[in-house]
Parts: structure tokens; sequence; C-alpha cells
């Protein structure tokens, strides 16, 4: 009887000592003991009442570190993670009274199975994030505020599935934006990461919103692929919601902080997007594109190296089939102003969505042609960080990062190849992306598809090629560039093995540069426009001067364009013969061109509507190639 006793007193004794209870007494650091009334340090399996006094985790050597408790409760007081801190227990865990503050200055706050009752202030720094990571089944009652912050370069994130209850101004997300300062004329492209606020609230209460410098409207407004950019005055939106999911182009006085109030989204978003395209897909034009915006107050996957749910590939379906199942960022704040569209396809590396970072999406088919594009909430990633897109590592040991970057008159710009398992010559659905161009096509840097029958002329910005082939490429280099200022082409980016050589040809000078040992700088006498002159070739071989002449004949027509593009006409040393036939193997056109314009059309008004044969000699040089008339 009496070993039956004392087994019962061990296991209530080991029972209570696993799980206690810790109330704070002093200011002081978590892992003192004398901040809980010296009786130790509350850990795994125990809970923490702060009760009246100021407690901060600390991220240091001397005792500090990451967390484990069971269950966190507030009375009064104060407590600041400047390291991690997990909370397991399925009871609920709560600040209840208004005088509580609970700052996420720098870590992760993670509520694991667990809901959360929240009465005073939770501020979440522009380097941390607060996750609720047992899925759909929490809840959290917010009666008092949450304050989620960023900056520059860094944005605060809050990941919530369950029922969140709270009123549009309980929670604030302030969400850094680009701004006009110096004059530049820098515009950001931002959406709405809570859900709820009226934009004639949101536009009375952020007095750091520019002016738009042409009118009287703020610098704030939509896109429609119609009529392009707009901007709002305040009548305009008395009674109208920002729409989460949707984009808009905002800027502020010097780049500063706007508040955004609502609730979280916590469940899938729908967006509708339209197409009104009436011609061939156009980089310089806009009747394809639509500005959507990551609707959770968390970062979210991009593509598939950051996640199996992600963003391009939930929604390949409703984009434009072939090189445009991709999204574009704008990175205009980077470059003073002077900014353009990054393209993020499935090949280049792990990329993540900032809260309320919008892009430019390319909607599927013609006119009044509508899809719904969707983000779910299994793409919220606790990874992500740094800026708007944050770019995460490559991935494994079959892929090769090339990027070549144009440099002139202070501005910048790179196209990417990726040699990767998935990749080809020809069209990888989600792995090559187009460039857009229509923020500034004076200034470019693109490639083109490898393949000549599957090449109709779409500037490419993301080349994804077989990983197994990278040893013997010439790819064609689009260039658009001023004459009179110096230019160089360089390598910006690379991870190419060491042994694999990489040249620059100018076909015009006869010049093969080593463009690993140095860039290529050129002053130019005339405007450089286009396809032909500048190819790069990725060899095992020694590569000189004159030994290698590329010439790069080739013709295309876009589907609804009346007109055929003739390219690489300025890389023959002779004039070229033009020569089409049509299916029935009859000569319809026979001319020739001149070799002193490098890119020519030839009209195709009158013509019946078929698969025709195209040929183009020049001296010893010929292509023939398929085209499709209708």
């Amino acid at each position: 009887m009496k070993k039956i006793l004392l087994i019962m007193f061990v296991i209530i004794y080991s029972s209570s000592f696993a799980q206690q209870t810790f109330t704070s007494s002093n200011n002081g650091y978590w892992h003192q003991s004398s901040t809980w009334g010296g009786s130790g340090v509350p850990g795994s399996g125990d809970t923490a009442i702060i009760d009246g006094e100021t407690v901060v985790i600390q991220n240091d050597a001397g005792g500090g570190g990451a967390i484990t408790i069971d269950r966190l409760s507030f009375t009064s007081g104060s407590l600041t993670l400047r390291n991690n801190l997990t909370l397991t227990n399925a009871s609920s865990n709560s600040a209840t009274s208004s005088e509580t503050t609970l700052t996420v200055e720098s870590g992760i706050l993670t509520i694991s199975d667990n809901n959360f009752t929240n009465a005073g202030t939770i501020s979440i720094g522009s380097t941390s994030k607060f996750i609720f990571s047992s899925g759909t089944g929490d809840t959290f009652t917010n009666s008092g505020t949450v304050d989620i912050t960023s900056d520059s370069n860094s944005f605060g994130a809050i990941i919530f599935n369950g029922t969140y209850s709270g009123s549009v101004n309980n929670m604030i997300y302030s969400r850094y934006v680009e701004g006009n300062d110096s004059g530049n004329g820098a515009w950001d492209l931002i959406g709405p990461p809570l859900n709820g606020m009226g934009i004639s609230t949101f536009i009375s209460s952020n007095g750091d919103l520019a002016q738009n410098p042409s009118n009287d409207d703020v610098a704030l407004g939509p896109y429609n692929n119609i009529n392009g950019w707009s901007t709002y005055e305040t009548a305009d939106v008395d009674f109208v919601n920002f729409s989460v999911g949707t984009g808009y182009q905002m800027a502020t006085d010097n780049g500063s902080n706007l508040e955004f109030k609502g609730t979280l989204s916590t469940a899938t978003v729908d967006v509708t997007i339209v197409s009104n395209e009436t011609d061939p897909w156009g980089a310089s034009g806009n009747t394809r594109f639509n500005l959507v915006a990551n609707p959770y107050a968390s970062y979210i996957n991009a593509n598939s190296n950051a996640g199996t749910n992600n963003v391009i590939s939930t929604n390949a379906a409703v984009l434009e089939p072939g090189v445009h199942q991709a999204i574009w960022a704008w990175d205009g704040a980077a470059n003073s102003g002077n900014g353009s569209y990054s393209t993020i396809t499935n090949a280049t590396a792990a990329k993540y969505l900032a809260p309320g970072q919008a892009f430019m999406i390319g909607a599927k088919g013609d006119t009044g042609d509508s899809g719904t594009f969707s983000y779910t909430t299994n793409m919220q990633n606790s990874s992500g960080s740094g800026d708007d897109f944050y770019a995460g590592d490559a991935m494994d040991d079959d892929r090769a990062e090339l990027f070549i970057q144009l440099d002139q008159s202070n501005n910048s710009k790179f196209t990417e190849f990726y040699f990767i398992e998935e990749g080809s010559d020809g069209i990888d659905p989600t792995y090559d992306g187009a460039l857009i161009d229509f923020a500034d096509p004076s200034f470019l840097i693109y490639s083109r598809i490898l393949d000549n029958e599957q090449d109709n002329g779409v500037k490419i910005s993301v080349n994804a090629l077989a990983y197994s082939e990278m040893w013997d490429k010439i790819i064609p280099l689009g260039i658009n560039a001023q004459a009179g200022e110096e230019m160089t082409i360089g390598i910006s980016h690379r991870t190419t093995p060491a042994d694999l050589n990489i040249y620059l040809e100018d076909a015009y000078e006869g010049t093969m540069t080593d463009i690993k040992a140095g860039d290529y700088t050129l002053i130019p006498s005339s405007d450089i426009n286009g396809v032909g002159r500048f190819f790069i070739h990725t060899t095992a071989d020694t590569m000189s001067n004159g030994e290698v002449s590329t010439n790069m004949l080739n013709a295309y027509k876009e589907s609804n364009a009346n007109y055929i593009t003739l390219e690489g006409l300025a890389t023959q040393s002779n004039n070229i013969k033009v020569s089409l036939y049509n299916i029935l193997g009859r000569k319809v056109l026979d001319t020739s061109l001149t070799n002193s314009i490098n890119t020519q059309t030839i009209s195709t008004l009158g013509m019946a509507s078929g698969i025709y044969v195209i040929e183009l000699e020049s001296g010893n040089d010929r292509l023939t190639k398929k085209l499709i008339i209708q």
C-alpha cells in the first residue's frame, strides 16, 4: 500500500513540476529567474502570465533565445519578442486588458493549435511574423489593436486562416510605398493587404499620399487594359471600398508608410480578369494585362520553386498560353523612377510576394474573354522576407543561371537564362516568360525562342533552356539602345560551370568577346534596335574575333498582323532574295530587300488565308520557314 501511495505521489509531483504556471513579478528578461520571482523560468509545457511588468525575450548569448511554452496570458504589462516564441496549448491565449502590449520586435510568434483573444495592442515589426500554424480551426478575437508595419526593405506578416472577429479599425497594416522624392516621379504598385477600407477614408487619413503633378488628383488609382492608368479625386470614391486582390498605382511624397485598415483575408480570394486583346500580343500594348495584388497580410509563393501551391501554377489555365504564363513585377523604385517590369516564371529561383504587393498578369483569350484568378490560403509562406518580390535560393544541381546586363546612361536592364531539365529551344509554358516593355521600349535587352519554327517575334525576358545542351548554344540578343552614348554588355549573375565559356558576338563589328573576363563596351554610331547584331555563345571551346559570324536570318508573322517581319538582314553581305509560296507550291511573291536595314516587313494584304512557305536567300545563307497567314 505504501508503494502505491509513493508511486501516486511521484506521478502527481512530476506532473505538477512538468506543467507549472509562472507569473511575472519584476521587469526583466524572460530567461532570468528574477523576472518570475526566483521560481525558475517558464519553458515547454508551462503557462506564463504577464501581470503588470515589462518582460523581454532577448536574442543574445547570455541565456536568451527562442522560447516554447504551453500558454500565454496577459492581465497587464508588456512582452517584447526579440526572438521566437511558440505557444502549443489548444486552450485560449489572451491579452484580456487594454493595458497590455505584445510587441514582436524581431522573430516569429507562433500559435500552434491555438486560439487567441486580444483586448490590448499587438505590434508586429517589419522583420517579424505572427503565425497561427494549425489551419482553419483557430479563432482570433480582436477587440484591441493589431499593428503590422513595414519599411522599404522588409514587411511584417500575419498568417491566419481560421475565424477572425474584429472591426475594420482593429487591424492596421502600415505599408511602405515609394515616393516622388527628388522629383523622380517614382510610383509603386500596391494592393490592400486587409479587407474593408473605404478609398475616400484612406485618402483623407494618409497625408503622405502624393498629389498627381499633372492634375488635382491624388497619386492613387486603378489600371484598366482599355484606358490604361488613371488616378482618383476624393469625390470619385466616396462610397467605394478597396477591392482586395486588385492592384493600384500609388505614390507618397518622399517614400513613406500608408495605413490600411481592415480585416484579415482568411479564405480563397477570387479576382475576375479580362482580356481585351484585339491585336496579337504586343509587349508595348496593354490590352491583355490586369493589375492584381497579394490579398493576404503575409508573403505568398509566386512560383513553383517557392512552393507547390503558388500563384503561377494555380492560375496557369487563365493566363495566355505559351510565354505569357508568368507574372511581371514593377521595379521602378529601385531605379529612381526609370524602372521596368521583371518577369517571374517557374524557371526563376524561389520568389515570394510581399503583403500588399501588386503585379501584372496577361489574361487568356480575345476581347471580352474573362477568367477567375485565385489566391488560396495554402500559398502563404512563412519563409518570405526582404523586399517586395523576395528571391530565395537557387534549387538543384542540374540547374545553371546566366543574367546578361545592358547599361547605358545610368540605366540598367538584364535578361535571364535558366539551364534546367524543363527547358528547351522551344516554348516551355510557365518556364519561358515574355518581356513587357510599355514602361520604356527605347532601352531594352531580351532574347528570343531559339526554335525557329516556334519563334513568332515575341521578346523573351526569361528563357528556359535544356541543362544538357548548355555547352553548345547560340542565343540571339535583342537590344534597344541610343546612339552616341557608351553602352556595356556583361554578366550580372552567373552560376554556370566554371569551365563553360561565354562569349558575346557583335556580328557588325566581327568581334567575339569573352564576357566572363570583362564587359563589352561600345559607343553606337546609330540607334540599335532589335535582333540580329548580338549573340551569346555558350561553349566548351575557345573562340576569337572572326572565327564565327552568325547570320541570323529570320521571318515570322504575328497572328493578326497584316505583314511578315524579316530580321537579321543587316548581318548579310548581299541583298536578300525573298520568295513566298502557297500550299500548292505556287510562288505568290518574289522580291529583293537591301541589307542596309536590319528589320523589314512585307505586306500580306490581299493574300488568302492559309499555310505558306517563305524562303530567304543571301549568298550562301538560306532560310526556309512555314508561316500561317490569316
